[in-house]
C-alpha cells in the first residue's frame, strides 16, 4: 500500500515567509495563515529562514518544551501576563521566555460565539497590550537618533495562527494583525507539484516526454485545480494504489481508458468531499433530459461549451475571458431545475446546489462564515456548474434595513462572482429566480453573468413537446424493465392533447379576434380572465399522473394489444380511449398556472422586458420596444384602444399570430391586457426593487 508523498514547493513557501517578514517589519507581529494545509505550516515554520533568529515555542504541558523537527501546529492557552519582563515573556507565574520566539497556533472554529475564537482572541489581547506596551517603551538614542528597544525579545516575537477562514478581528486586535491567504498551487506552482508527484511515485522524469505530458498535465489542472496541495497528493497516492501508476501516455490515443479511470477517481474524491458538508448538495444529474422547447438556451450552451469546460486552453489560445454564468428567471414551473441538471449534464460537470436557506445562522456573522466556506468548497470542486436556486428569496431583503445578514451575504457572493476569475477555478453559476421583483439592480448589470434568460408559459408547439417527451420518457423507463410492455401509445395520445389545447375545455373564455378593418371595442380589447387553461410543463407532468391515477382506477386492469400501421403489436398498460377520456377529467381536478396566476404571468414579464433578459424558447411576446413601450401611456387616458394609449401591442408580430393557433393568441391577448389594465401596479412595485 502507497503512503502519501508530500512535496514542499520552495516558491510558495518563500513567498508566504517574506509577506510574514514585511509584516513583522511593519510592526504587525499577529499573522494569520489561512488555509487547510496544516502542512504548509509545517514546511514553513521548519524553514531555517523564518525561525533561524527564534525558536519556536508552543505552550504545552511541561510548560516550555520547545519542539522539535516538524510537528503539527497545536492551540493551546499562552497565559500572558499583562506587563513585560526584563526575562522577556512571562507565561503563567513560572515560566518565562527570554528570547524572540514564534508562537504557532490554530484556530479550528472562526465563528465569533465558539469557544476557540473567544480563547485565543484573549490571550491575543493580552499579547498586543504587552506589545504596543514595549513599543511604547524605547528610548531614542540623542547620538545615533534610533531607538532603543527596552524588550528586544518581546519586539522581535510573533504569533502566527493558522485558521481555515478569515476570522472577524476584534478593533484592538486588527491594526497589530496581517491575514495572509495561501493559495492553492497555480500556475508554476501547480506544475512543479505534478512533475515532483510523477517522479516521486514512477520514477519518470516528463519534462522529456514532449507533447505527451502537455496533454495530461492541461487535463490534471483542468480536473485538480481550486484543490488544495494536500488534496491532490491524496489523489494521486488513491490513483497509484488503483492503477499502480500515476502517469499514462494515452492521452492522445481513441481508447483513453486510463484517462477516464483517472478522471473517475478525482471525481469520486470530490463528491466525497462535499458529501461530508452541509453547505452545498451534490445533485445527480446523469442522463437529465433536454428541457422540452427551450431551443436557444440550449443553442447558447453548445457554442459556449467548450470555453466552459476547457477554459485554460481557450484563454491561452483566443485570451477568452473566465466563463461567468447563466440567471435564469421565469415563472414556477417552467423548467427551470430541470434545466439546471441538463446544463450540468450537457457539459459534463458535477452539479452542486447552493441553498442561502441553508447558510443563515442566528448568530451574528456566522451566515457570511458559512457562506464563504460554501464557495470555497464550489472553487475546489472546480470545474463544477454551481446552482443557486430561487436566488430572489436570498436577495429580496436587499432593500431592508433590518437585513443586514442577508446584505452581506449578498454583497460577499457579487464579490465572489468578480473575484473567481481571479482564482483561475471554472465554477459555472447557474442562478434561477421564479421574480426577479425585490431583486438589487447591481445583479443584473452588464457582465454579472454571461447571459441571462427567461421562461415563460410554453407556447402550444412546446406544450405538444412537453407532453410527448414525457410520456417518451416513462415508456422508455418502464420499458427497460418489462420489455413486452408499454405504458402508452404515445402518437395517438399526442394527437389528442393537440386538438384538447385548442378546445373548450382549455379555452372557455376567448378574447374574440380583432381585425384591422374594424375598431375594436374598449371592453374587448381589455379584457382580462383567468377562465382559460394555460399550461406550465409542471401542470402538464400533473396532468399526465392525475389522469394515470384515474384510468387505472377505473380500469385496474386494462392490458390491451393493439397492432400499429405496420403490423406490428404493442401491448399499452393504459388503454388509449380510456386514457383520452382521464385526461379530460383530470383537467377538471387540477389548476394550472394560468388560472391562478395570470396577473402574476403579466407582471413577470412586464419586469422582464426592463432588464434586458432573452428568451429561452422561442416567444410568443417580445420584449423588444416595437411591442412594449411605457412611453405610449398617457396618465388618464380616456380610449385605451387608441394606439398611443396603450402600453403593449401586437405590432408588427400581428400577421404571424393571426396565422398560428388559437392557443397561443389566446394567451398573447389575455397577458398584453392585463399588462395594460395592471400596468401602473407593476411600475409602482418595479420602481421599489
Amino acid at each position: 500500500m502507497q503512503r502519501i508523498i508530500h512535496i514542499p514547493i520552495l516558491r510558495q513557501i518563500d513567498d508566504i515567509i517574506e509577506t510574514i517578514k514585511e509584516a513583522r517589519l511593519s510592526d504587525k507581529p499577529i499573522q494569520f495563515i489561512v488555509t487547510k494545509d496544516i502542512q504548509i505550516i509545517d514546511d514553513m515554520v521548519s524553514n531555517p529562514r523564518l525561525v533561524s533568529q527564534v525558536d519556536r515555542f508552543i505552550p504545552k504541558p511541561p510548560l516550555g518544551q520547545k519542539l522539535t523537527g516538524s510537528s503539527s501546529a497545536l492551540q493551546y492557552s499562552l497565559g500572558f501576563q499583562s506587563n513585560p519582563t526584563d526575562a522577556g515573556w512571562q507565561l503563567g507565574s513560572e515560566i518565562s521566555v527570554p528570547k524572540p520566539t514564534l508562537f504557532v497556533l490554530n484556530l479550528f472554529n472562526t465563528e465569533n460565539n465558539s469557544a476557540d475564537y473567544q480563547s485565543l482572541f484573549s490571550e491575543l489581547k493580552k499579547f498586543v497590550l504587552v506589545y504596543s506596551g514595549a513599543v511604547r517603551s524605547q528610548i531614542l538614542n540623542s547620538k545615533t537618533h534610533l531607538p532603543e528597544e527596552q524588550f528586544p525579545a518581546i519586539l522581535k516575537s510573533s504569533i502566527i495562527v493558522l485558521c481555515s477562514q478569515v476570522p472577524e478581528l476584534p478593533s484592538g486586535i486588527v491594526l497589530y494583525s496581517k491575514i495572509i491567504r495561501v493559495k492553492t498551487p497555480n500556475g508554476e506552482n501547480f506544475r512543479y507539484l505534478i512533475r515532483q508527484l510523477i517522479k516521486a511515485y514512477d520514477g519518470v522524469d516528463v519534462q522529456a516526454q514532449g507533447q505527451k505530458y502537455e496533454e495530461y498535465q492541461r487535463e490534471m489542472e483542468r480536473h485538480l485545480r481550486g484543490l488544495s496541495q494536500t488534496k491532490i497528493e491524496q489523489i494521486f497516492a488513491i490513483i497509484k494504489n488503483r492503477l499502480q501508476k500515476v502517469y499514462f501516455d494515452d492521452y492522445g490515443s481513441e481508447d483513453q481508458s486510463h484517462r477516464k479511470e483517472v478522471k473517475e477517481i478525482i471525481q469520486r474524491e470530490k463528491q466525497s468531499f462535499i458529501e461530508s458538508s452541509d453547505l452545498l448538495k451534490l445533485v445527480d444529474c446523469d442522463n437529465a433530459p433536454q428541457p422540452a422547447g427551450l431551443n436557444n438556451l440550449v443553442k447558447w450552451l453548445l457554442n459556449n461549451k467548450k470555453k466552459i469546460t476547457c477554459y485554460n486552453e481557450e484563454h491561452q489560445l483566443r485570451a477568452a475571458s473566465m466563463p461567468k454564468g447563466i440567471l435564469m428567471s421565469g415563472i414556477p414551473g417552467s423548467g427551470k431545475s430541470m434545466t439546471a441538471r441538463y446544463v450540468a449534464n450537457l457539459l459534463d460537470l458535477p452539479l452542486l446546489k447552493l441553498d442561502f436557506g441553508d447558510l443563515l445562522d442566528k448568530w451574528q456573522g456566522n451566515s457570511e462564515h458559512r457562506m464563504q466556506a460554501a464557495l470555497d468548497a464550489a472553487i475546489e470542486m472546480a470545474p463544477c456548474v454551481l446552482w443557486v436556486d430561487e436566488i430572489e428569496k436570498a436577495f429580496s431583503g436587499a432593500n431592508s434595513n433590518n437585513e443586514a445578514p442577508s446584505k452581506r451575504m449578498i454583497s460577499k457572493f457579487l464579490t465572489w462572482m468578480q473575484d473567481k476569475e481571479r482564482e483561475e477555478a471554472s465554477c459555472f453559476v447557474f442562478a434561477t429566480a421564479n421574480s426577479i421583483i425585490g431583486m438589487p439592480p447591481e445583479l443584473f448589470r452588464s457582465g454579472r453573468f454571461d447571459a441571462k434568460f427567461y421562461t415563460f408559459l410554453p407556447s402550444y408547439a412546446d406544450c405538444v413537446e412537453i407532453f410527448k417527451q414525457t410520456l417518451t420518457y416513462q415508456n422508455a423507463a418502464f420499458t427497460k424493465l418489462n420489455p413486452d410492455k408499454e405504458l402508452f401509445n404515445v402518437e395517438e395520445l399526442v394527437n389528442e392533447f393537440q386538438r384538447m389545447l385548442v378546445s373548450d375545455v382549455v379555452l372557455r373564455d376567448k378574447v374574440p379576434n380583432i381585425s384591422k378593418e374594424t375598431k375594436p371595442d374598449a371592453k374587448i380589447y381589455t379584457k382580462e380572465t383567468s377562465a382559460n387553461r394555460f399550461f406550465t410543463g409542471s401542470d402538464i407532468t400533473t396532468l399526465i399522473e392525475v389522469s394515470k391515477d384515474l384510468c387505472y382506477l377505473e380500469h385496474p386492469h386494462p392490458e390491451i394489444t393493439r397492432k400499429d400501421n405496420k403490423g406490428v403489436s404493442h401491448t399499452y398498460v393504459y388503454d388509449t380511449a380510456a386514457y383520452k377520456i382521464a385526461l379530460r377529467k383530470a383537467l377538471d381536478q387540477i389548476k394550472t398556472y394560468g388560472e391562478t396566476n395570470l396577473r402574476d404571468c403579466a407582471e413577470t414579464f412586464s419586469q422582464i422586458c426592463y432588464t434586458n433578459f432573452m428568451p429561452a424558447a422561442k416567444p410568443i411576446l417580445h420584449t423588444d420596444s416595437t411591442c412594449y413601450d411605457e412611453l405610449r401611456f398617457k396618465q388618464g387616458a380616456a380610449d385605451i384602444t387608441q394606439r398611443e394609449n396603450r402600453v403593449y401591442d401586437m405590432g408588427e408580430y400581428v400577421k404571424e399570430l393571426e396565422q398560428g393557433n388559437e392557443y397561443d393568441k389566446q394567451m398573447y391577448y389575455l397577458i398584453r391586457n392585463s399588462i395594460n389594465n395592471n400596468i401602473r401596479e407593476f411600475k409602482i412595485r418595479r420602481e421599489r426593487r
